[in-house]
């Protein structure tokens, strides 16, 4: 009798398993490029799409080059989500001979909301705060409308979260309903992030800082932040001897504070910039490395980077 039991026990093992693989085989896949969009998509998606990542999260989309793994993943998608050329240079031309079912460029679906004042609020800090970062005539990787990392917008996320419901729809309607809400719960959960971010950054929202490459714009900007340079403006290219001794003197006047490091990017000219000086270092995570996919997760990358931000400046 219990050999019967066990027997059929497993039974109901083995089938329940295989009904999960052909939910999982069923499921519309959407591969993303990069962490944070995943974080984001993934909230709106439930378990109703199956959210995959493009690039090792450890990795930085600036010098990233495709692999034959990554070309299976592509072939294998219903949709691809990036940014967009001015950020994944890697995936311009690949997109287009691919064609998977949709490619979702989101500097173009963005392009209204980003041409209404550049997805900026608050001050301009590149004029408020007398940023130092251009100094060498140079902006960040910017595209056609402004800085292209979109992700490390408070208020670009629900525009990109709404795209991500949109996609979600168009692929499951029937779950329509159900993205809708999970984009209501996402932009409450940011909307409670944002404002504890903004409490905890404003006390020291005058102090200077630098930053390992030029990224974070639209983070600075929304919350009034004092960066005064980077060590780059972007990681495939290597910063001049000018540039590094105007970035010196400004740490030798004492106008940044700390140095926010990015665990994607080790500058080798760090310890030389830095000799003799007492600078505080901090780690800045723009790619979400450690942050598991979950409902929240978006809004728990913001924090991570104000916290860190914090830490570096009080």
């Amino acid at each position: 009798m219990r050999t019967l039991i066990n027997k059929c026990l497993l039974s109901l093992i083995l089938l329940s398993g295989a009904m999960q693989q052909v939910v999982a085989d069923t499921q519309p896949r959407v591969l993303v490029s990069i962490k944070p969009l995943q974080l984001i998509f993934s909230e709106i998606a439930g378990d109703a799409v199956q959210v995959d990542l493009l690039l090792n999260p450890g990795v930085s989309p600036h010098i990233y080059q495709l692999k034959p793994s990554d070309m299976a993943k592509l072939s294998k998608a219903d949709a691809l989500v990036w940014v967009g050329p001015g950020m994944e240079t890697f995936l311009a031309k690949v997109v287009t001979s691919l064609k998977p079912k949709r490619s979702v460029q989101l500097q173009h679906e963005l392009s209204a909301f980003l041409s209404d004042a550049n997805g900026h609020s608050g001050r301009d800090h590149d004029h408020d705060h007398g940023a130092h970062h251009h100094h060498d005539g140079h902006h960040h990787n910017h595209d056609a409308h402004g800085d292209a990392h979109l992700w490390l917008s408070p208020e670009l996320a629900p525009e990109i979260a709404k795209v991500a419901a949109q996609l979600f729809s168009e692929l499951r309607p029937e779950q329509a309903q159900q993205f809708q809400q999970r984009l209501a719960e996402f932009n409450k959960s940011l909307r409670t992030a944002d404002q504890s971010n903004r409490d905890l950054l404003q006390p020291v929202g005058e102090k200077g800082f630098l930053v390992t490459h030029d990224a974070y714009g639209r983070f600075v900007g929304h919350y009034e932040l004092n960066q005064v340079g980077a060590l780059t403006i972007t990681p495939e290219r290597s910063p001049g001897a000018r540039h590094l001794t105007q970035l010196r003197t400004v740490l030798e006047s004492s106008q940044a504070h700390c140095v926010l490091l990015e665990p994607q990017i080790q500058p080798r000219y760090l310890n030389s910039l830095t000799e003799g000086l007492n600078i505080r270092q901090e780690i800045l995570d723009p790619l979400g490395v450690e942050i598991e996919p979950g409902p929240g997760s978006y809004a728990q990358f913001l924090t991570n980077l104000a916290e860190a931000i914090h830490r570096c400046l009080r």
